[in-house]
């Protein structure tokens, strides 16, 4: 039983990184790259916003028919992506910026 209380807190964890940490990269990658445009800067509060409504765009019910055996990988794989994507655009701030 001590087991499955420890899965759930560690989805849980992986879950809250995930949602708090994808507007984060949002607002980076806007504002390191985008405002080189002429557009305005976008605050941490705007970029969740964006994920939101680009999470509701893409992830529709209809989509989501397939079902996720681990979900705890699923988190994992997730969460490195957007390490390496945010690890990526700073590397190319540094060059373009």
């Amino acid at each position: 039983m001590e087991f499955k209380t420890e899965s759930n807190l560690k989805t849980f964890i992986l879950g809250a990184l995930i949602t708090f940490g994808d507007p984060l990269i949002i607002m980076l990658m806007w504002n390191w790259f985008i405002t080189k445009f002429g557009l305005i800067s976008v605050s941490y509060f705007l970029a969740f916003g964006f994920a939101l409504f680009f999470n509701y765009m893409i992830s529709k019910p209809k989509d989501a028919d397939y079902e996720v055996t681990n979900v705890n990988e699923h988190q994992i794989k997730v969460l490195a992506s957007m390490i390496i994507t945010l690890v990526m655009g700073f590397v190319i701030h540094l060059f373009v910026g």
